[in-house]
């Protein structure tokens, strides 16, 4: 097969993840409050290429395909925000997930200004995560390199997605689009590639609001990339 040949053949698996998110209202003008949740009803991945190389899985070891179902057991996520992260470790570390109130249902500053932050315990509550396996099918002829997020399709409002692999991270706001950042450098024969997704609801999206509960959902389709060594 000719190098050019090889260059054409961009590879794409395309996960598809479901997120309704539903919060529910009540008297208590807050912006993270104990009955302001949004749940995560179906989580479906489906991955496919132009050519028979790069395939995903939602197990270790599982059945690699272009087609692989995923967790539907659902989640139930409080809406969060996070400081600056300067690492993908920034990402599952606590101290930087916080919550707060506000005292009008329809703004989502927090009142106060006082940053609540997330326990241990707690984190799951805040932020789900999703993780796939991506690798090549028995048929490559090369190794593939630059994995990363090349699109994201947001038909919602205020759930961010931040994808994490072996070797960089990405966060991409609702309605946003994905830099490309290298998530695997390589992608080498029937060696897994990990890709952890992981969602949570804004709150400092302006559309966090008490009286916006309703809206607060999304379906978030995305594509991850490599290309032919």
């Amino acid at each position: 097969m000719s190098t050019k040949s090889l260059k054409k053949q961009l590879m794409a698996a395309i996960a598809m993840v479901l997120v309704a998110a539903i919060a529910l209202g009540s008297s208590t003008y807050a912006w993270f409050a104990a009955n302001n949740e949004v749940e995560a009803t179906g989580l479906n991945v489906t991955a496919q290429s132009d050519a028979p190389n790069l395939v995903i899985s939602s197990t270790s070891g599982g059945t690699f395909g272009t087609s692989q179902p995923a967790d539907e057991s659902g989640a139930t996520l409080y809406p969060v925000a996070h400081e600056t992260f300067t690492q993908a470790a920034d990402v599952t570390t606590v101290a930087k997930w916080y919550y707060g109130y506000s005292n009008d249902k329809s703004v989502s500053t927090i009142v106060d200004s006082t940053k609540r932050f997330v326990g241990d315990a707690d984190f799951s509550k805040y932020v789900a995560s999703y993780t796939f396996f991506v690798k090549l099918d028995a048929s490559s002829a090369a190794d593939m390199k630059n994995l990363k997020v090349s699109a994201v399709n947001f038909t919602g409002q205020a759930v961010n997605a931040i994808f994490v692999g072996p070797d960089g991270y990405e966060e991409v706001t609702a309605g946003g689009t994905p830099a490309g950042t290298v998530l695997a450098s390589t992608v080498t024969g029937n060696a897994e590639v990990p890709v952890t997704v992981y969602l949570y609801v804004d709150g400092n999206n302006t559309d966090t609001t008490t009286n916006n509960i309703a809206n607060l959902k999304d379906t978030i389709n995305f594509k991850l990339t490599a290309n032919q060594q």
